[in-house]
């Protein structure tokens, strides 16, 4: 039985690593799950090796058949994502923080 959904929040202080992210998705892969979130609420913005590996988790979300979206409120974010052309490829959900 697959479970619904999968949260991977991402702190501040946390560098996106994609060694570590990429065995993190295989083991929650390996737990059927349906859909990752990767919940950037706590960043005010994204580097260029955040960016990267979150393209590097989505396709290996894909190639695992699990949907795979972003989660922030943060407008810079946003915009980031729209500049770069990322939120033309990754689901990005919520909204601006009012």
């Amino acid at each position: 039985m697959k479970t619904k959904e999968t949260k991977i929040q991402v702190f501040s202080s946390d560098l996106l690593d994609i060694g570590r992210d990429e065995a993190h998705l295989d083991s929650i892969v390996d737990r059927h799950t349906e859909r990752v979130v990767v919940d950037l609420a706590d960043l005010a913005s994204l580097d260029v090796g955040r960016m990267r590996s979150l393209v590097t988790l989505l396709r290996r979300s894909r190639d695992h058949g699990v949907e795979f979206s972003v989660r922030t409120s943060h407008e810079d974010v946003r915009r980031q994502l729209a500049l770069t052309g990322l939120d033309r490829i990754l689901e990005v959900e919520g909204g601006s923080a009012a």
